[in-house]
């Protein structure tokens, strides 16, 4: 017999009849019949879970386990391929399982076209998966799950893909989420968001003390021992890669587990308490019913409560170093765990405050610090990141409403969360002080360059959660179909303009230009000097002219669109001509006088200053000398006659560690000064 036993035959051949074919076209919301598992297409919302799962897709289910498999329209997470994915399964969260099947090549691929079926016997029910790949060749797959099982069967594929949901962790070759995802199989790949499995006919969500059970051939280390007052033990293996995760009871922290065979070391963790640090496992044998007694400790309980405001006594969203790790404080103030002893730290708030050092002390059970930050740029300039990688971006599992907290306690105040052929969605308030203006956006990274366009609504019955698909076209094409010319906005990055052609050949104009290094440059200069100005946006981005205390997120949307913006990774540089501010035209007013104010907080470093016009030629500039006030500079310039666009540029080739990665520069959008 392929499944069960005789007695199990018996049980289900008494069991009362269901019409198979009457209920595929029927609303079912709970399983008929507790004993037998059934396979059905989603006639209605009451037979959805919680997930991702529409009306269409395709129902397997047990009386222990639910599955949904996506309807043959298209997968979710690859454009251009089609249904027959996994898109839910329950107690174990992942947005897509995409199997994996070789093509004529032996390349591993999914279908573009599939046809999909339920069936059923007297072992158990299944999705049967039929499809064609690219080449033309045909395969097919099927889901199955044991009549009363709590394990999806795959029948015809051993490789997936698996898009997991934010927040998910990788322990060893096991997704956590909740319970885990597990399988026989091992990790053949982790790009950080996405991963590889392979080596697996089989999933199952489980605890961690099933983990044995199900896979007796790999968790066989007998580890025991204690850790007082520790919360959670981890194992590592020879990469240094945390292989295993076990949570602790009672304040001796006894622990006594069957371990992963490769790991090799294991420490303690507690919150407020530092680690025990990695020790070597002790030597093992599977047939030592007796095994060397780990003993470890934590230290002693430690918390910081810090609280940060501005020169005004308001909460001010910061990033606190301590003991150099760093913790993001949204609101402003919270309390860090970090153990007890002796600590010291600084805070900071992004490129528009000064820093403060928080003092050294011996933290205890109840220690308090506190900072002041003043601000040093203008009250109308808001500093916004338009690239926040969030998932499902497919190289990060990171939440964009976590992302968004830990920009806001950098000093960004308008963001926008993106990730490569995806929407990311976020819901952020746009009503708090403390916290930003949040927007949806997506990327298609193309052969072309990369376009960035905002707003974006999630949607997980398209492909790739509604993003477009720019495979297969031109530059302009794909432009287009990101939003440009319509009422999104789109951002180019200068690998697109050189592919593009002449601006007068555009068919549409995006809304601005990446400038991601100041190597970048005379790409924008070409642009200018062939009477095209677009907006500037960097790694970061001001707007000028815009205070969030008094504004909404339309002023810093018109702020873009009329070029109020500097590319930057730190400075604030003004500039105006004829005392008018930065703008995007300025025509046939003379004389011509440009005024320009640098602005930095005393620890950022800014060493050159200059403006440019036609060509990249500098028409003025400054080498300035050691920090004593946040305004670097304050000048005036003459502008020769004819001058038809100047740009201002603020720049040092130095860092500071910790509070900045890359060197800072600034280049403000052109101020343009006459037609062709």
């Amino acid at each position: 017999m392929r499944h069960g036993t005789a007695i199990f035959g018996l049980l289900t051949a008494c069991a009362p009849a269901i019409d198979f074919e009457a209920a595929q076209s029927e609303c079912v919301p709970t399983l008929p019949d507790p004993t037998r598992s059934r396979a059905k297409q989603v006639i209605c919302s009451d037979e959805l879970g919680d997930g991702d799962a529409e009306r269409g897709d395709w129902l397997l289910q047990s009386d222990l386990l639910t599955v949904y498999i996506r309807a043959e329209r298209t997968s979710l997470t690859r454009a251009g391929r089609a249904g027959g994915t996994l898109v839910d399964l329950s107690a174990a969260d992942v947005a897509e399982i995409v199997p994996l099947l070789p093509t004529t090549d032996s390349a591993l691929d999914w279908f573009i076209d599939v046809d999909i079926a339920p069936i059923e016997d007297d072992f158990g029910a299944g999705i049967r998966v039929s499809g064609t790949h690219t080449d033309g060749s045909e395969a097919e797959i099927t889901w199955w799950l044991d009549h009363g099982g709590d394990r999806l069967d795959v029948w015809g594929a051993d490789t997936f893909s698996i898009a997991p949901l934010a927040n998910t962790t990788i322990r060893g070759d096991l997704l956590q989420y909740g319970d885990r995802l597990v399988g026989s199989g091992v990790l053949l790949e982790d790009t950080g968001g996405r991963i590889t499995w392979t080596g697996t006919s089989w999933l199952k969500p489980a605890s961690a003390t099933d983990l044995p059970e199900i896979l007796p051939e790999r968790y066989v280390q007998r580890i025991e021992g204690s850790c007082q007052d520790g919360d959670v033990v981890y194992l590592r293996d020879e990469t240094s890669r945390i292989i295993q995760r076990v949570d602790l009871e009672g304040e001796e922290g006894i622990f006594g587990f069957f371990g992963d065979r490769r790991a090799l070391e294991i420490a303690c963790y507690a919150s407020g308490r530092t680690s025990s640090g990695w020790r070597t496992l002790p030597e093992w044998d599977e047939v030592d019913e007796t095994p060397e007694q780990i003993q470890m400790s934590v230290g002693d309980y430690g918390q910081l409560s810090v609280s940060v405001t501005d020169h005004q006594g308001a909460p001010l969203p910061t990033t606190v170093w301590w003991n150099a790790r760093s913790y993001s404080l949204v609101q402003g103030s919270g309390t860090l765990y970090v153990g007890a002893g002796s600590g010291e730290g600084l805070a900071t708030a992004g490129p528009a405050y000064s820093v403060a050092d928080l003092p050294q002390q011996d933290v205890g059970e109840d220690s308090r610090t506190g900072a002041v930050l003043r601000r040093v740029i203008p009250d109308d300039a808001l500093l916004a990141d338009f690239f926040v990688e969030s998932w499902p971006h497919p190289t990060t599992r990171t939440s964009a409403n976590t992302q968004l907290k830990r920009r806001g306690a950098l000093g960004v105040e308008w963001a926008i969360t993106v990730g490569d052929h995806v929407v990311a969605a976020a819901d952020v308030s746009q009503t708090s002080r403390n916290d930003l203006w949040g927007t949806t956006g997506a990327r298609a990274p193309t052969e072309w360059g990369t376009i960035t366009s905002w707003p974006w609504s999630a949607n997980a019955r398209a492909a790739q959660w509604g993003a477009p698909d720019t495979r297969d076209l031109g530059p302009h094409e794909a432009l287009a179909l990101m939003g440009a010319g319509r009422s999104l906005t789109t951002v180019v990055d200068t690998d697109w303009v050189e592919a593009a052609g002449p601006p007068h050949t555009w068919p549409v104009q995006p809304d601005a230009l990446h400038l991601k290094t100041l190597d970048d440059l005379p790409i924008y200069f070409d642009l200018l000097d062939q009477w095209t100005s677009l907006a500037l946006v960097g790694p970061r981005t001001w707007l000028d002219g815009v205070d969030r205390r008094t504004m909404a997120p339309v002023d810093a949307e018109r702020a873009l669109h009329e070029r109020r913006t500097m590319a930057t990774t730190g400075p604030f540089v003004r500039l105006n001509v004829s005392g008018e501010p930065l703008d995007d035209i300025r025509l046939d007013r003379s004389p011509r006088q440009v005024h320009i104010e640098v602005h930095a907080p005393l620890w950022m470093p800014v060493d050159e200053v200059a403006i440019v016009g036609p060509g990249g030629e500098i028409i003025a500039e400054w080498s300035l000398g050691a920090a004593i006030d946040t305004q670097r500079l304050d000048a005036q310039v003459e502008l020769p006659d004819d001058l038809p666009w100047v740009v201002a540029t603020a720049w040092s080739d130095r860092t500071v560690p910790d509070l900045q990665e890359a060197p800072p520069w600034t280049v403000t959008s052109a101020i343009v000064l006459r037609r062709p």
